[in-house]
């Protein structure tokens, strides 16, 4: 969710659309009765901040978070 770039309320989002694989155009309405302004913005990948581990258990796919200092692992199914 993007805040109004006129007000700076909340806004809803209407619509979106892939352009490309890495990026996405978001349709969205400002939820101000008082300023009910349309805009759009475009997401995009940036970079990726895990780094695959290989382990043993099929079950499990490990990765690490680059940036925790704490060496913290992070599971997914």
């Amino acid at each position: 969710m993007f805040k109004c770039p006129v007000c700076g309320s909340n806004s809803h989002t209407r619509t979106s659309e892939y352009l490309s694989k890495n990026v996405k155009k978001s349709y969205y309405n400002c939820i101000n009765v008082d300023c009910m302004c349309a805009y759009t913005t475009l997401e995009f990948y940036d970079r990726k901040l895990t780094k695959r581990i290989v382990t043993n258990d099929d079950n499990f796919n490990q990765t690490e978070n680059e940036g925790d200092k704490d060496g913290k692992v992070i599971y997914e199914e």
